[in-house]
């Protein structure tokens, strides 16, 4: 009876044992299962609508050489695209002109069907805006810009490529941009200004009467000048002479211009220049 019951016994729980391994067994079956049911899904990666594009070229309408105070031309085009047919929303175009190159004037040329188009010929800040709600898919609108060469365009920039370029955004299409080049031919202009004054102003020529001059002169030349020569009278051998009767007693403080780094004083002594300092 002992034998029978421990037989039973280790029966029942082999056989417990066995049912546990079971259930554990295809618990672990189907969590497996349910990982491999659901790692497919996961690795199948989504496929985003197609987003609208933008076409635009900046073309020069005019011949250059271009020279300080000529008048350029550029017509922008920009094109939407959409494989969607949906338009370009909203559109914005903007042109600000470089340095040394001034807006004079814009005007749409061809409006491509646009909702609510608006341009903006901003001459101080030297940009033409371009706006709409939307431009239609396959629709093109074209700007024609007009500007000049600035006159006050340095010597240096003679020959060194200056870039214009035109940009196009909408909130469903990305920024393009397109660019076009102008190299200036600038001459070298060498010039100057002179000022003088005498005080007191309108003083009587009385004998002993002070009198103070000064005088001036400004590069107004294109390019920096190496040397820059302020000389009173023009001609020294003139006669008569202004200091036949001014008699000089001396020089007072000298105002160097900007990167100028030193002064030279001299005289004319009726027959040459020469050095002027404290003997004479």
């Amino acid at each position: 009876m002992a034998d029978g019951q421990t037989t039973g016994s280790t029966t029942r729980g082999a056989r417990g044992r066995a049912e546990r391994r079971s259930r554990r067994l295809r618990r672990t079956w189907a969590s497996l299962g349910s990982l491999l049911l659901a790692l497919p899904l996961v690795l199948v990666p989504t496929v985003p609508a197609a987003a609208a594009s933008w076409g635009i070229q900046k073309q020069e309408l005019s011949t250059g050489p271009y020279g300080p105070g000529d008048q350029i031309q550029w017509v922008v085009t920009v094109s939407c695209s959409d494989p969607n047919a949906d338009p370009c929303v909203p559109t914005t175009v903007t042109d600000p002109l470089p340095e040394n190159v001034e807006l004079v004037s814009a005007s749409i040329q061809s409006g491509g069907n646009a909702t609510n188009p608006n341009l903006d010929a901003d001459t101080a800040s030297n940009t033409v805006t371009y706006t709409a709600d939307s431009v239609p898919n396959g629709g093109q609108v074209q700007i024609l810009v007009t500007a000049r060469v600035s006159e006050g365009i340095p010597y240096s920039a003679s020959g060194v490529p200056i870039t214009n370029t035109a940009t196009v955004v909408s909130d469903n299409a990305p920024q393009q941009q397109a660019t076009d080049d102008i190299a200036p031919v600038v001459p070298l202009v060498l010039d100057s200004a002179t000022t003088k004054t005498i005080e007191p102003e309108g003083a009587l020529a009385a004998p002993g009467t002070p009198a103070t001059m000064t005088i001036g002169s400004t590069n107004t030349s294109n390019d920096p000048v190496d040397t820059l020569v302020i000389q009173d009278p023009v001609d020294p051998t003139a006669d008569p002479n202004p200091f036949t009767y001014l008699e000089y007693v001396g020089t007072g403080d000298i105002t160097l211009p900007p990167n100028a780094t030193e002064v030279t004083e001299e005289y004319w002594d009726g027959d040459s220049w020469e050095p002027l300092d404290d003997s004479v």
